[in-house]
């Protein structure tokens, strides 16, 4: 059975990213953040920010790209939010939005190949777990609940899926 939303290939809209994704985004931001909500908000806020104003620049929108942007640009706020409050560096939102779109150029098309290496030796329920591990980050106990499984199950799933790509790679 294959997830819609972790078909890579089809290009999207931004609104329809942030429809589909800013949860799931969310959930992330806040598990590689020690903020409040609200601190943890006001950085997804900025990334989409980032996103919006980078996307003319970007050249395939496909959302696993576009998630690896986000997730690094989420990263590179948190660190920079945290350096200020200890240096009071000041970063502008250009700067942040330049790196950021040379890490995305550097890395777009090794990410590519190498998922796509994945999904070639992969069954379709093998990949949506290793997506939903790897990329959404999502809990083990969140996947079991969303696949209907008991969390012991997936926990060997997971193990089994990690010895057939490391096989492989």
């Amino acid at each position: 059975m294959t997830d819609d939303r972790i078909q890579e290939q089809k290009e999207i809209s931004f609104e329809e990213f942030y429809k589909i994704y800013q949860e799931d985004l969310f959930y992330y931001a806040q598990a590689h953040t020690e903020m409040s909500t609200e601190d943890t908000e006001d950085i997804l806020g900025e990334a989409f920010l980032l996103l919006f104003q980078s996307w003319e620049r970007i050249e395939r929108k496909t959302p696993l790209l576009l998630i690896v942007w986000m997730r690094k640009t989420i990263r590179y706020l948190n660190y920079n939010q945290n350096r200020k409050k200890h240096r009071f560096s000041i970063v502008s939102l250009d700067d942040v939005q330049n790196l950021q779109t040379q890490f995305f150029d550097m890395e777009e098309n090794a990410y590519a190949e190498l998922l796509a290496c994945i999904q070639r030796h992969l069954t379709a329920d093998e990949y949506r777990l290793f997506m939903e591990i790897v990329i959404f980050q999502k809990s083990f106990s969140r996947i079991a609940k969303e696949l209907n499984l008991k969390t012991d199950t997936l926990y060997v799933r997971w193990f089994r899926l990690r010895k057939k790509i490391q096989s492989f790679l």
